[in-house]
């Protein structure tokens, strides 16, 4: 995008390099993940967004946020392992936060094919080896790109109950479960 905008910009390039850097974990660039993890509201996404035009891409306040949220991150990545099943190749957990963290974490604990992310609204996240995520995402009211996207299951307020009590026992869910497990084989 910084090509067809800002091409002239040196500022423009190293931000979309950043980007890139994390958008595509490639985790080359440090300050990729300080910024990414520190943008955790709207009001923070502002201020960094205005540093960032200015060419400041990691002060103390930045660094203070991101501190912040690595805690949070920490934590969140505990519970959601703590909450985690394999089942066939398909890793799964419940998380309200951090899917692309969650989801490789998830990888590299159980060296799986597919992650999926839930969340207890009843939306979810998911990742596959084989490109079928936005297939997959597509059968549950979702999209996006081959390896990571995400669907909806629109857990009435009775679903959200149960799925609290025995999250993969409820019958949307152990549907995801299969059609993931199915197409990620494929």
């Amino acid at each position: 995008m910084f090509k067809d905008l800002l091409a002239n910009d040196p500022i423009a390039q190293e931000i979309a390099e950043l980007g890139r850097d994390k958008d595509f974990w490639i985790n080359k660039d440090p300050r990729s993940e300080i910024l990414s993890t520190a943008i955790s509201d709207q009001l923070s996404k502002e201020r960094i967004a205005a540093k960032l035009s200015q060419g400041v891409f990691i002060d103390r306040e930045i660094e203070d946020r991101y501190e912040t949220q690595m805690k949070l991150k920490k934590k969140a990545l505990n519970k959601a392992l703590r909450a985690s099943a394999l089942f066939n190749s398909t890793a799964i957990t419940v998380s309200n936060g951090y899917s692309s963290d969650v989801a490789a974490m998830l990888r590299s604990r159980y060296h799986s094919v597919t992650e999926l992310v839930l969340r207890t609204n009843g939306r979810f996240s998911i990742r596959t080896v084989v490109p079928v995520s936005n297939q997959i995402a597509a059968l549950f009211d979702g999209g996006g790109h081959p390896h990571a996207a995400g669907g909806n299951l629109h857990f009435t307020i009775p679903e959200q109950l149960a799925f609290r009590l025995t999250p993969y026992r409820l019958k949307k869910v152990r549907e995801l479960i299969e059609t993931a497990s199915e197409l990620s084989q494929s």
